[in-house]
């Protein structure tokens, strides 16, 4: 199995990191892509990456949450510079986020959004021009997303990740070019809508991803487990193939080879 996008740098894992890499063998997953949010985490990513090589590649990128200002170009020389490392695969996690601007007054939640919009867009420069694939995220911003997305016109690749939403607009991704990545979410309840998108993807269009530290699947979520690990990408592969009539056998080695040409590993 390939975890495609979870959160090692996040401190939630730091006691743990050896163990973790020293279990992914025997838990039977090959790769994990390390996925920066910021610089500190980029370059955390990258160094977890170096150390465990051959297990972890790394992302680089400025996520909506991180930002607070309009775009720094400072941020963005910097992330130049850390995109040109051996383990990078990818320019990511970027996008944009309504949920955490909400409680502002409307015109800063206008403002913030547009600084937004102005990071995204640069950094959608950065991955076009050095050639790498683009990871993005979209939460209470679907009209938005897919305004960006329909002026890619599948001259660069991307993948709109822990995708939550309907087959409409997973067509329109797919259209552009773009792969759909599932997480523990497809495992919860009342998420027919999504289970639908899992029957309309095509094959090679999707990946599995934990997201950890966070959504951590069922039936291990009602059992307490707070923290999500690699391994657990599991369960959402589990859960695809009995949507989709498949094996598990078949989904994981699906989205293995789909993640491999996606990050070029």
């Amino acid at each position: 199995m390939i975890d495609s996008h979870i959160h090692l740098a996040s401190t939630k894992y730091s006691n743990d990191l050896d163990q973790i890499f020293f279990n992914l063998k025997k838990h039977n997953v090959e790769y994990v892509i390390n996925i920066g949010t910021d610089i500190k985490t980029s370059k955390l990513a990258i160094s977890q990456s170096h150390k465990y090589k051959y297990q972890s590649y790394a992302t680089v990128g400025v996520h909506p949450e991180e930002i607070n200002s309009d775009v720094n170009l400072n941020v963005i020389s910097t992330l130049e510079k850390l995109i040109k490392d051996e383990v990078v695969v990818a320019v990511g996690e970027v996008g944009l986020d309504k949920t955490y601007i909400k409680n502002l007054p409307k015109e800063k939640q206008q403002l913030h959004f547009t600084w937004q919009k102005n990071w995204l867009d640069l950094q959608i420069q950065l991955a076009r021009q050095n050639d790498y694939p683009l990871i993005l995220h979209s939460r209470e911003t679907t009209d938005e997303m897919l305004k960006v997305v329909n002026t890619f016109q599948k001259k660069i690749k991307f993948v709109w990740h822990c995708f939550t939403e309907n087959t409409e607009v997973a067509r329109l991704v797919i259209e552009n070019g773009g792969y759909l990545s599932f997480t523990g979410i497809v495992t919860y309840k009342n998420v027919d809508s999504i289970l639908d998108v899992i029957k309309y993807v095509p094959k090679d269009r999707y990946m599995i991803e934990t997201d950890g530290p966070y959504l951590v699947p069922e039936p291990l979520r009602k059992q307490g487990t707070k923290l999500n690990m690699p391994w657990n990408v599991f369960y959402v592969a589990e859960k695809i193939a009995k949507v989709k009539g498949e094996s598990v056998e078949n989904v994981i080695k699906q989205t293995i080879n789909n993640t491999c040409k996606f990050f070029k590993i």
